[in-house]
């Protein structure tokens, strides 16, 4: 994230299906908040995650 802050980036989003629970959680802690559908997934249980930088 340092990095892309320092290349001029300002959000980040990303993406994990809900039973990972453990990917989920990793995103918590770092900050991610859970935002609405930024494109269109083939799965059902797409959970998406962006911050600002």
């Amino acid at each position: 994230m340092k990095l892309a802050r320092e290349g001029g980036y300002t959000r980040m989003m990303l993406d994990t299906v809900a039973s990972l629970g453990a990917a989920i959680s990793l995103c918590h802690k770092l900050g991610f908040g859970e935002i609405g559908l930024h494109y269109h997934n083939l799965f059902e249980d797409v959970v998406h995650f962006g911050i600002d930088l």
